[in-house]
């Protein structure tokens, strides 16, 4: 997610006068969050446009990796670099980040799948040094990883549960699809029988969870012959099928 450490805010947990920790009690974290950045990079476009693009791998990662509790880590972050000047995984609250090798001139000049595949490696480079050095398991890594390529890098999902309409005739689902440089949403209407009778992109928004999550609000029909996608500030997405020539399956 594009978001800088300065923005997360650190809670301490209190039980009366003491902290948990000087109580001996230690809550386990939950490592959920991986993503790379090329921070020494004087072209800011240039890496916001990287912190975009590698969101639609790092998420489809993220989407195949298991619960993973650490001791104090909840997200892991590559520094992606020209040249590696410090080999230590470093710890900044809580963010494990580790600096990897990477050309970034061949990156942006590469094709899309290319691109999502360099994205992919880079990101099991940065992971393969932190697990050696904490002494993880290595597993849940490789199945995540091997989970992306089996998936063709191809971030694709149904966004909640299909909804009928009050007659039962109609299955409408939401569909997302989270390109490198794109995020979009689409409509999509299916018989009873499950036959694809319509899919109508809605939105298209920049693929960052920040933003596209706002467009993701409530989901329903609004009468026979009109389903809503409604988002975080009420607005309506509206498929009306009486507007439609569709043939019943």
């Amino acid at each position: 997610m594009l978001q800088t450490l300065e923005h997360k805010v650190i809670q301490c947990v209190f039980i009366g006068d003491h902290n948990t920790e000087q109580l001996g009690i230690y809550k386990m974290k939950i490592l959920k969050e991986f993503d790379l950045d090329i921070p020494n990079i004087n072209d800011k476009n240039k890496r916001s446009k990287f912190r975009y693009e590698v969101r639609c791998i790092a998420s489809l990662y993220e989407r195949f990796f298991e619960k993973f509790k650490t001791e104090n880590c909840w997200k892991i972050l590559i520094d992606c670099v020209d040249k590696v000047n410090n080999k230590i995984v470093r710890d900044f609250l809580g963010v494990y980040t580790i600096e990897v090798e990477f050309n970034i001139d061949a990156y942006f000049k590469a094709s899309n799948h290319e691109k999502k595949k360099n994205i992919l490696e880079t990101l099991k480079k940065g992971i393969d040094i932190i697990v050696k050095e904490k002494d993880w398991p290595i597993e849940p890594f490789n199945k995540a990883y091997k989970k992306v390529i089996e998936n063709n890098y191809i971030n694709n999902w149904i966004w909640k549960k299909p909804v009928k309409n009050t007659k039962n005739d109609y299955i409408a689902s939401v569909f997302c699809e989270h390109e490198l440089d794109e995020f979009n949403i689409f409509m999509i209407i299916n018989s009873i029988k499950g036959e694809e009778i319509l899919k109508r992109k809605i939105i298209t928004v920049q693929p960052d969870e920040f933003i596209y999550s706002n467009y993701l609000g409530e989901f329903k029909w609004l009468s026979i012959n009109q389903v809503a996608l409604i988002d975080k500030n009420k607005k309506k997405y509206i498929v009306d099928l009486t507007s439609i020539n569709l043939k019943k399956m």
